[in-house]
């Protein structure tokens, strides 16, 4: 073979990377003839997550931690672990600020194998360590504002933007429209914000999906809004999943005060709930063998089955009640005594987190804990770790073959493997639940910089290109965007988005905000003991011996939990408590703080 250079493959077509990655380099590595470039590696075995750090230090390789969102205005806590014979000779911090990007020379802020300096800007932040020996190496952290200001900010742009009123060529619809029950996600989310932001309700958003709910879902999906008689969407067939997501709708929109409600009593959208919860889960209410199947099948309807079972009992609904616990206990005995095989976590993608996920939460919450030890296995090997705290998420690569993070299904895999946590009891998926919520948080943040597609207040989308380059879609590396995306991809895609791409980036969201609404958005975690505490879900302040002061990440800490110590902690009443106190392994409230309403 003859040649006179070597050009090692990968990197970007020209024009076709990323415009605004400021975080890696695109510069590619070429060998001109007569020189040379040498690479070394080391194979090595390894155990488990930490000993895989372990034996990289062993081997030479510092390791720089941190954790993988920060608030605006908190300390950055940059832990480095060197390996025998290194030292730092110089640690920098560099953001993005108004489009110029700011370095700031933080090595005065070393000491002790701890670099801590506060964060005023929010957005991704790179940090970069320089060694004794010229080497170095980098973490990617983020900087978030005020959570509940996102969600506000949300729900707002989904009730005046999305929402399509009575003269709309769809009335009462929420862009962009799907026929697909994903896209109801955004309604359960504008519900859910509103249930818990106590004292500031507001009725038109309600209201809004009342109407939509009444006027636009309930037709659609069922032929004269018989909710036993679906409409085939999908040509000749409809798909069952589509109604756990319905069925979500209607539950949350049960939980209202009849006087904020306007249409319907609370009990009667609770009735229609379960209803449609019947269908979604019976396969006795269809002819259809596909449909027989697919109602059988588990679906992120595991987040709020509890709930609705409890309402329904409560509500006096007992018929409706004993169906579905029946069920639900039938379902959950099939998918545990075919555990062995991992059938639940096969999809139309083969081995997806969209079966494993649900399975996982399903089998730890209804007391089949030895098959949700088998699929909890799947989790924590699907939950990325890393320096780059966007490439901390579960992996959705087959949307584009390439390293993805999908909001939808990177926030249900979260909350499963926090809901496993709850149930099983194992830290590691509580931090991997807690690395792959903050990825997904990215997908809904205004104040990112590194990415292509800006999000104007409000905005989000629904998958990150975590790849680059992206080798299928290279337009798409470390970008934001839709599936519409992949409507000039042709095949499948061309008939779900027949318009081409319609510039939505936020088409299948909401659900995993829901999720997350109902798990980080109100837990904080410790774990731990003596002097390896760690807060998960915030942070912790040592004020003296024995006595912490336990600072809430959450938009609405109602629960402050302490499994290793058996505790956990929860706000009376509505009040939301942004810091606690633990003092001798118990929590107390903070006295002397003015807390967070």
């Amino acid at each position: 073979m003859l040649f006179n250079k070597i050009v090692f493959a990968g990197g970007y077509p020209e024009g076709n990377g990323p415009k605004n990655d400021w975080i890696y380099s695109e510069a590619g590595i070429e060998v001109p003839a007569n020189s040379t470039k040498t690479w070394e590696f080391i194979m090595a075995d390894f155990t488990d997550r930490d000993n895989f750090y372990e034996v990289g230090n062993q081997l030479g390789h510092p390791i720089v931690t941190a954790d993988p969102m920060i608030q605006e205005g908190t300390d950055i806590h940059v832990n480095v672990q060197l390996p025998a014979g290194l030292e730092v000779a110089k640690m920098t911090v560099t953001t993005n600020t108004d489009g110029e990007l700011i370095t700031t020379d933080v090595t005065d802020k070393f000491s002790n194998g701890v670099a801590a300096f506060t964060n005023h800007v929010a957005g991704e932040h790179k940090v970069e360590v320089v060694f004794t020996d010229g080497t170095s190496d980098m973490l990617i952290y983020n900087v978030t504002k005020s959570l509940a200001d996102v969600l506000n900010d949300r729900v707002e742009y989904i009730s005046n933007e999305l929402y399509q009123g009575a003269g709309a060529e769809v009335p009462y619809s929420y862009k962009p429209l799907s026929n697909q029950g994903e896209s109801l996600g955004k309604l359960s989310l504008v519900l859910q914000q509103n249930l818990l932001n106590v004292g500031h309700l507001n009725s038109e958003q309600v209201q809004k999906v009342e109407l939509s709910v009444v006027n636009y879902v309930r037709p659609k999906w069922f032929i004269d809004g018989d909710f036993f008689n679906p409409r085939k969407l999908y040509g000749d067939f409809y798909r069952c999943m589509d109604f756990e997501y319905i069925g979500h709708v209607f539950y949350l929109l049960s939980k209202f005060d009849d006087s904020v409600l306007k249409l319907n009593s609370g009990k009667e959208y609770l009735s229609w709930a379960a209803d449609v919860f019947d269908l979604r889960v019976n396969p006795d209410l269809h002819t259809d063998p596909r449909a027989k199947e697919e109602s059988q099948m588990l679906g992120v309807f595991f987040l709020y089955i509890n709930d609705l079972l409890a309402d329904l009992k409560a509500g006096g609904l007992t018929d409706k009640y004993e169906i579905i616990k029946e069920r639900w206990n039938q379902i959950t005995a099939k998918i545990d005594k075919a555990s062995d095989t991992y059938q639940a976590a096969i999809t139309e993608h083969f081995y997806d987190n969209a079966g494993f996920g649900p399975a996982s939460g399903a089998l730890s919450m209804s007391g089949h804990k030895d098959a949700a030890k088998k699929y909890a296995s799947l989790l924590r090997a699907n939950i990325g770790y890393s320096n780059d705290f966007r490439a901390q998420a579960p992996d959705r690569w087959w949307e584009a073959l390439s390293y993805m993070m999908h909001s939808l299904w990177g926030g249900i895999t979260s909350a499963a493997s926090q809901i496993a946590y709850d149930n099983l009891g194992d830290a590691e998926l509580l931090k991997g639940a807690y690395r792959s919520t903050v990825a997904m948080l990215y997908l809904y943040d205004t104040e990112a910089t590194a990415t292509d597609r800006p999000l104007k207040k409000g905005e989000a989308a629904s998958t990150f290109s975590i790849a680059g380059p992206n080798i299928n879609r290279p337009d798409l590396s470390r970008n934001r965007f839709g599936q519409s995306a992949f409507a000039q991809d042709g095949g499948i895609f061309a008939k779900l988005f027949p318009e081409g791409d319609t510039g939505y980036a936020d088409w299948d969201m909401g659900e995993e905000m829901v999720a997350y609404l109902n798990g980080f958005g109100q837990k904080t975690y410790v774990v731990g003991s003596g002097d390896d505490l760690k807060v998960i879900n915030g942070r912790l302040e040592q004020v003296a011996d024995d006595e912490y002061i336990v600072h809430s990440y959450a938009p609405y800490p109602t629960e402050y939990i302490f499994q290793d110590g058996g505790e956990d902690y929860r706000v009376a009443g509505s009040d939301y408590e942004d810091k606690v106190l633990l003092k001798g392994g118990k929590f107390t409230q903070y006295v002397g703080s003015e807390l967070s309403k």
